[in-house]
């Protein structure tokens, strides 16, 4: 499945702009990104950090996958 498109659309199909500022709450917490100012930034020109942060996107997707999406035996 198609990770980064998965956390895409769960945030435009939140039912409400309360909710969609909940998973991009729960979403920044777990990419351990914070409100970024004009001093700090991301180079995706470097290419370890663009597969750090790859891996925290995907790893993201992969909780919500298992945890709310998989049925539970």
């Amino acid at each position: 499945y198609n990770r980064p498109a998965l956390v895409r659309l769960i945030f435009e199909y939140a039912r409400s702009p309360e909710l969609q500022d909940k998973f991009l709450k729960a979403f920044f917490q777990s990419v351990a990104l914070g409100m970024l100012d004009d001093n700090d930034s991301i180079n995706l020109s470097d290419d370890s950090e663009v597969a750090s942060l790859r891996t925290l996107v995907f790893s993201f997707a992969d909780y919500l996958i298992y945890h709310f999406f998989l049925p539970r035996r």
